[in-house]
C-alpha cells in the first residue's frame, strides 16, 4: 500500500504543471547563474594574476585571490575587496578590488543579494518546495478522497509517509538535476578545476541545500495538515515563506542598526590620535635631548644613530598601533553583523546563506585569515629591506607581487565543518519539529 501510494503521489506531481513550469524556471536560472559567475571568477582570477606581475617600490600590494567556490555562494568574496597597500607608514584593513574600485565591506546586509545557486535554492527552489507540498493533505480533504482512502484498511501513519517521501524525494531530483547541471558547466569549461578539497565542500553544499529544501517541505506539509483547504494552505505557506525569506531577516538589520552602533570615521581617528600621543609621550623627552646633542655636534654620528632607531621604532610601532585599530573596526562592523543573524537565527535562508558561504570560503572569516596574515608581512619584508631607500638616488628594490610571496592560511574543512555543525542542527530540528508537528496533528485531526 506504501508503495502505492509514493507512486501515485510522485506520478500526480511530475504531471503537474506548476511543478514542470518551476523545474524548467530553477534549471534555467541555476545554468545562467552559473554561466554569469564562472566568468566573472575567470575575469577576477585573470585580474588578480596580472596584478602579481606589476612592478612594485615603497608600497608593497598584496592580492587576495578570488575562491573557486565564489562561482555557486559568492557571499562576500567580491565585496571586501582584493587588494591591501602595505607600506612603512600604513597597513591597509580597508581593500580595494584590482582595479583599485573601493569595497563596500561595512554594509550591513539581510542576505547575500548575489544572483548564483545559493540564491535560487534559496528563494527559487524552497518556493518550489512549497506548490509541491501545500495540497498535499489538504488537497485530499478538500475533495473527499482523503476520507475514501482512510475508510480502507490504509493507516494514517502509511498515508502520511508516502505523501511525506514521494514529495521529497520530487524536490530532491529537482535540486539533484540542478546541481549536477552546473557541475557539467564547470567542469567541461576548461578555465577551472576543482581539488579534493574543493568537491568534498561542493558535496557539503548540496547535503545543506537537500536540508533546507527540506526544512521548506515540512512546513509546508504541517500547514497542509492542519488547515481544511489547499487555498488557505497556499496562502499561509505563502505569508510564512515571505516572512522567513524577506520580513524577519529585514527587520532584524534594522533593529541591529537601531541598537548596535559601530565607531565613527571620526571616532576612529580620535582613537588614533589620542594613541600615538599615549606612544610618544614617553620618549619624546629623550628624542629633544638627542635632536640637541646632534646640533651642538656632540657625539653626532652615534647620536644620529640612535634618534633614526628611536624614531624607526616609533614608526613601526605607529603602523601596528594604526593596523590594530583599524582592525577593530573591522571586528565592530563582524560583531554588528553576527548580532544581526542571532536576531534572526530562526530564518532557514540566514542559517542557510550563512552555512553556504563558509564552505565556500567566500565569508567574513576567510578574510580575517587574510588580515590577519599582514603582521607578519609587514614585519618581514621591513626586516628584509623593502621600505629602505638608497640615500643618493632615495630608489628602494623593485619587487613584483609574486616576489613579495604574500601568503595566508586557508580554512580546512574540518574547521568549517566545526563552525557549521550549530546552524545544521537548527535546520535539521526545524525538520524534526515539524515533522512531529505533522504526524501528531493528522493521527488526532478530522479527516473529514
Amino acid at each position: 500500500m506504501f508503495k502505492t501510494i509514493y507512486c501515485r503521489e510522485i506520478l500526480e506531481t511530475i504531471k503537474s504543471k506548476t511543478f514542470l513550469i518551476g523545474f524548467v524556471v530553477t534549471v534555467f536560472l541555476v545554468i545562467l547563474s552559473i554561466i554569469i559567475n564562472l566568468e566573472d571568477y575567470l575575469e577576477r582570477r585573470n585580474d588578480y594574476q596580472r596584478a602579481l606581475h606589476i612592478e612594485q617600490e615603497g608600497i608593497a600590494k598584496v592580492f587576495r585571490q578570488p575562491q573557486p567556490l565564489s562561482v555557486f555562494a559568492q557571499g562576500k568574496d567580491k565585496k571586501y575587496g582584493t587588494t591591501h597597500s602595505v607600506s612603512y607608514w600604513e597597513i591597509d584593513t580597508a581593500p580595494s578590488g584590482y582595479l583599485g574600485i573601493m569595497s563596500n565591506h561595512g554594509l550591513l546586509h539581510a542576505g547575500e543579494s548575489a544572483f548564483d545557486y545559493t540564491f535560487i535554492v534559496r528563494v527559487v527552489l524552497s518556493l518550489l518546495t512549497i506548490f509541491v507540498a501545500y495540497h498535499k493533505i489538504s488537497g485530499d480533504r478538500a475533495i473527499g478522497t482523503l476520507k475514501f482512502s482512510l475508510s480502507n484498511s490504509l493507516s494514517r501513519n502509511t498515508l502520511l509517509l508516502g505523501k511525506f517521501l514521494s514529495g521529497l524525494t520530487i524536490i530532491l531530483i529537482s535540486l539533484t538535476g540542478a546541481t549536477l547541471i552546473s557541475l557539467i558547466i564547470v567542469i567541461l569549461h576548461s578555465g577551472i578545476s576543482f581539488g579534493i578539497s574543493e568537491w568534498i565542500r561542493i558535496f557539503g553544499m548540496f547535503t545543506v541545500s537537500a536540508l533546507y529544501v527540506t526544512v521548506f517541505y515540512m512546513i509546508s506539509l504541517f500547514i497542509s495538515v492542519v488547515t481544511s483547504r489547499p487555498s488557505i494552505s497556499l496562502m499561509i505557506s505563502l505569508q510564512l515563506w515571505l516572512f522567513l525569506i524577506v520580513i524577519y531577516p529585514n527587520t532584524g538589520v534594522l533593529i541591529t542598526k537601531k541598537f548596535y552602533s559601530v565607531p565613527s570615521e571620526r571616532d576612529i581617528s580620535e582613537r588614533k590620535s589620542a594613541a600615538e600621543r599615549k606612544l610618544r609621550n614617553p620618549v619624546d623627552n629623550t628624542l629633544i635631548e638627542l635632536q640637541g646633542k646632534i646640533r651642538s655636534k656632540i657625539n653626532f654620528d652615534e647620536n644620529v644613530r640612535e634618534l633614526n632607531k628611536i624614531k624607526d621604532s616609533l614608526d613601526k610601532q605607529k603602523t601596528i598601533m594604526y593596523y590594530r585599530i583599524d582592525r577593530e573596526y573591522h571586528n565592530e562592523l563582524n560583531r554588528q553583523a553576527y548580532f544581526a543573524k542571532m536576531i534572526t537565527i530562526l530564518s532557514p535562508a540566514i542559517l542557510y546563506d550563512k552555512i553556504m558561504i563558509r564552505l565556500a570560503k567566500t565569508g567574513v572569516d576567510d578574510f580575517d585569515r587574510f588580515l590577519d596574515a599582514l603582521i607578519p608581512f609587514y614585519d618581514r619584508i621591513n626586516n628584509e629591506g623593502f621600505f629602505e631607500r638608497d640615500p643618493v638616488t632615495y630608489e628602494g628594490p623593485k619587487l613584483t607581487g609574486s616576489q613579495l610571496a604574500y601568503s595566508y592560511s586557508s580554512e580546512r574543512f574540518e574547521e568549517s565543518l566545526f563552525a557549521i555543525l550549530p546552524d545544521m542542527m537548527i535546520l535539521l530540528m526545524f525538520c524534526i519539529l515539524c515533522y512531529t508537528g505533522s504526524h501528531t496533528a493528522f493521527l488526532r485531526r478530522d479527516v473529514r
